[in-house]
């Protein structure tokens, strides 16, 4: 099955430091990222806070962020602040390229992967992977939910406006993912980071859960315990009727708790 997948964006990074610039901003290491092998990574302000969270690969000398769409301006943005003192171009790339998700479960002619418009082929979440691409010629299944859906069961997060600059990376589990090294060096939030990792107690986890509601549930609602909040919705599709969510939330006060979404008037079902 291949998936269209309009709701992600790219960001391209080139030029002579284009290296120094991001091993210096991005959680993950750039030594690590090699043409045909990417990985996760986030993008963290000095207090720590994930402004966003991507894959990185590199290919004809550019990296490239893939992320949600309306994150790349976001990302653009916080990383000009450090451009000037690198020789380097940002620029998002989002309309020149188009991105194909394949769930790999599924049946699919595997002559398509040698075309010679598929630029790179990117590992994501769990028997999924995403195509890069030049060309328009694949006629994708168009349901964005089918890959929103598979992300939220491979608790793979997304960072959204809604959310951006909230959450630590181990709120997100984004060193489980590979996304943070610990080795690296210095970089913007580090030190925050690392003592967290650490020396700190982590209280906040992310979940997965479902909820039925007549009602849109959104990235970034408050899911309350006890009529306080206590917890923020990360990601969320509607799937075979049903509200998928990934969720932040404080694990003492949740454990044999009712949480509740009450713009929606809907019960968080934790799932596994």
């Amino acid at each position: 099955m291949l998936v269209k997948l309009s709701h992600l964006g790219i960001l391209s990074v080139s030029g002579m430091d284009a290296k120094r610039l991001l091993q210096g901003q991005l959680t993950c290491h750039l030594d690590e990222v090699v043409e045909k092998k990417g990985t996760y990574g986030a993008l963290c302000n000095p207090k720590g806070r994930v402004i966003s969270f991507f894959y990185l690969l590199t290919w004809n000398n550019h990296y490239f962020l893939v992320m949600p769409l309306d994150m790349v301006a976001i990302t653009l943005s916080a990383l000009k602040k450090y451009a000037p003192f690198y020789k380097v171009a940002l620029n998002n790339v989002s309309a020149e390229f188009y991105l194909y998700g394949r769930i790999l479960k599924t049946h699919i002619n595997d002559d398509l992967i040698s075309q010679p418009n598929v630029l790179l082929t990117m590992p994501w979440g769990s028997s999924r992977e995403i195509w890069m691409t030049i060309s328009k010629q694949f006629e994708p299944v168009n349901s964005d939910p089918i890959w929103k859906f598979h992300d939220i069961q491979d608790h793979l997060p997304a960072v959204y406006p809604e959310t951006t600059g909230i959450f630590l990376p181990h709120d997100l589990n984004l060193p489980k993912l590979g996304a943070v090294s610990f080795s690296k060096g210095c970089y913007t939030g580090q030190e925050i980071i690392a003592r967290m990792h650490y020396r700190g107690k982590l209280k906040h986890h992310l979940y997965r859960g479902e909820a039925e509601s007549l009602h849109p549930i959104l990235p970034g609602q408050l899911i309350y315990t006890n009529d306080l909040p206590n917890g923020t919705v990360i990601d969320v599709c509607e799937y075979n009727h049903i509200y998928h969510l990934l969720f932040v939330t404080d694990q003492e006060q949740s454990e044999n708790q009712v949480l509740f979404l009450p713009e929606q008037q809907a019960a968080v079902i934790i799932k596994k």
